[in-house]
């Protein structure tokens, strides 16, 4: 697992995709979202909107921008906001940069 973000974790024009092949499974706890990644075993609890957010890149790549447009309101005043998701979600190796 990756130690630290790379810049590209910080960058808007950033493509991102989930990670190929990878088998995800999402189940709703409460207001969050248990993701089980059968290639680890590993369970992680995630937001909704982090949630939303894999199934949106499970049908195509998309950049920040695109994924903010549907952020919930309390998340679209902070433009940093998606960044940093991407940027956990990148740490849980869920995702990842698509290839220029």
């Amino acid at each position: 697992m990756p130690e630290a973000a790379p810049p590209v974790a910080q960058s808007e024009s950033v493509t991102w995709r989930r990670v190929p092949d990878l088998g995800l499974h999402l189940r709703p706890v409460g207001a969050m979202v248990a993701v089980y990644n059968e290639e680890s075993g590993d369970t992680h609890l995630v937001s909704g909107w982090a949630a939303a957010i894999l199934e949106r890149l499970r049908v195509a790549p998309a950049r920040p921008a695109e994924l903010r447009r549907h952020a919930p309101p309390a998340a679209t005043g902070d433009a940093g906001s998606v960044t940093r998701l991407l940027r956990d979600l990148w740490y849980l190796g869920l995702i990842e940069p698509v290839d220029p």
